[in-house]
C-alpha cells in the first residue's frame, strides 16, 4: 500500500496518549496540527520541543486550514466547537484506537506486535509511545516490529530507567501497601480477628463522640462556604462566585446540609427551607436527553452549561 502522508489534527491532543500519538504520526511522516483546552508540561514541553503546533482553547478557526483526518479524543463530547463543525462541514475523523490500527497495525497481523499503552515518563526524556511496539526516545528510535530506521541506535538501558524512576518508585510502593494490606487481613483471619469485631447483631457502628472545639471550628467555616455561596434557586456554586456546579457538587450540598443540621450548625426551620428550595431546583432542571440531567448547570439561571459555564442546550 502506498503511503500518502496526510495533515492530521488532534482535537485532545494534549493527554498523555493523544501527545504521545501525535510524536509518532508525525515520525511517520504526516503533518500533525492539534488543540486542546489548555497546554500543561510534561506533554506541552515534548509537544514543542517536536514542534507540533497546539492551538487552546478549542475553537472552530483552528480547522480554517481544513486537515484530511481530525482525532477525536476520548475527552471531547458534542457541543464542543471543533467536533460541532467537524459534523457541520463533513471533515473524516476517527478515534485514536481507528488510527492506531490504520497506521500501525493494518499490514501486520501475521507479525507479533508488542503494544505499550500510554505510559509515560515525567519529562520528555522519555516517552513509551502508543504505537506498533515502538518505544521513542527523544529521535531515537526503538523498533520491536521492525529494523530502525537509519541513523538511529538502540537506548541503553540506564538511559531510558533513569528517567522513569519515579514511576518505577510508585509502582513498588503501591505493590507494598497492597501486599501490607494482604498480610494484615490474612492475619485478622487466621487469629479469627474479623469475628471479634463483629458484634452479634451483625452491624458494625463507629463509636460516637462529641467533636471537639477544633472540630466545630472547622465546621463552622465549612458551613460559612454554604451560607455565602447559595444562590437563590437554592443551587450552591462549585467554587466561590463561580455561579456554576455540576450534580455531583450538588449532592455534595445535600451532605453538607445534612452534616450542618446534625452539628446544630443552622435551626430545623432553616434547615428545611433550604433543603426544599435545593431539591425543589433539581426537580426543575431542565433534562437533555431521555430524561436524564445535564453534567453541568448555572446555579443562578439552572440553565445546562459546558464546563466554563457557557449555555448548552443540547447538553455535554
Amino acid at each position: 500500500m502506498t503511503f500518502s502522508p496526510r495533515h492530521i489534527h488532534l482535537s485532545g491532543i494534549c493527554g498523555t496518549a493523544m501527545a504521545s500519538l501525535a510524536g509518532l504520526l508525525q515520525l511517520r511522516g504526516h503533518r500533525i496540527t492539534g488543540s486542546d483546552k489548555a497546554a500543561y508540561p510534561p506533554m506541552s514541553d515534548l509537544l514543542r520541543e517536536i514542534e507540533i503546533p497546539v492551538h487552546q482553547p478549542y475553537a472552530e478557526k483552528n480547522l480554517d486550514r481544513r486537515p484530511d483526518l481530525v482525532v477525536v479524543g476520548n475527552a471531547i463530547s458534542r457541543g464542543n466547537v471543533e467536533l460541532e463543525r467537524v459534523l457541520d462541514d463533513r471533515i473524516p475523523f476517527c478515534s485514536m484506537a481507528d488510527i492506531l490500527h490504520q497506521e500501525f497495525l493494518v499490514g501486520r497481523e501475521h507479525e507479533h506486535v508488542v503494544m505499550v499503552a500510554g505510559l509515560q515518563a515525567h519529562g520528555a526524556d522519555l516517552l513509551w509511545g502508543t504505537g506498533a511496539g515502538i518505544v521513542w526516545h527523544r529521535d531515537i528510535d526503538y523498533n520491536l516490529a521492525s529494523p530502525a530506521p537509519e541513523g538511529t541506535r538502540p537506548v541503553p538501558f540506564p538511559a531510558s530507567f533513569l528517567p522513569a524512576r519515579r514511576h518505577i518508585a510508585f509502582m513498588l510502593g503501591l505493590s507494598a501497601a497492597v501486599a501490607f494490606a494482604f498480610a494484615v487481613d490474612r492475619s485478622l483471619w487466621t487469629r479469627g480477628g474479623y469475628a471479634a469485631l463483629v458484634p452479634p447483631n451483625g452491624l458494625v457502628r463507629p463509636t460516637p463522640r462529641p467533636p471537639s472545639p477544633g472540630d466545630q471550628a472547622l465546621a463552622r467555616a465549612a458551613w460559612a462556604y454554604f451560607q455565602a455561596n447559595t444562590r437563590p434557586t437554592g443551587l450552591v456554586d462549585a467554587v466561590a462566585n463561580f455561579p456554576g456546579a455540576t450534580m455531583w457538587d450538588e449532592g455534595s450540598a445535600l451532605l453538607g446540609l445534612l452534616a450542618a443540621r446534625k452539628l446544630d450548625l443552622l435551626p430545623q426551620a432553616e434547615y428545611e427551607d433550604r433543603a426544599g428550595k435545593l431539591l425543589a431546583a433539581l426537580a426543575a432542571l431542565p433534562p437533555i436527553a431521555e430524561g436524564l440531567p445535564n453534567k453541568s448547570y448555572n446555579t443562578a439561571t439552572r440553565e445546562a452549561t459546558d464546563y466554563a459555564n457557557r449555555p448548552a442546550p443540547k447538553g455535554i
